[in-house]
């Protein structure tokens, strides 16, 4: 009989917790609502989500339940999403003040 093989070393090097799935999901949800900003509401509705899920994320990374590299992506999603949202006011405001000019520029009845 062969004697037993010597047991493995022991890994100096801890397991990083996995990326947290609503880190992923903010930043693609980040992405997807710059360009849906120009559908009617869709873009707000996906950056409002985003950023929940951002914060969310970003609670567990605090908390040691996600790995590092989900604080990057849930950043990454809040500020597109940031973006998103602030071009979305823009955009409404642009509609208001060119709506509002056209009210009062009508001829009256």
């Amino acid at each position: 009989m062969y004697p037993s093989p010597p047991p493995y070393p022991h890994n100096p090097y801890h397991a990083q917790p996995p990326t947290h799935g609503l880190s992923i999901a903010s930043l693609v949800l980040g992405i997807v609502s710059l360009p849906l900003v120009f559908l009617c509401c869709t873009g707000y509705i996906t950056g409002t989500l985003s950023i929940v899920f951002g914060v969310i994320a970003l609670g567990a990374v605090r908390r040691g339940e996600a790995s590092s590299t989900s604080r990057g992506l849930a950043w990454g999603g809040i500020v597109t999403s940031a973006v998103a949202m602030i071009g979305y006011a823009a955009i409404y405001l642009i509609y208001v003040i060119i709506l509002g000019g056209a009210l009062l520029m009508a001829p009256p009845r």
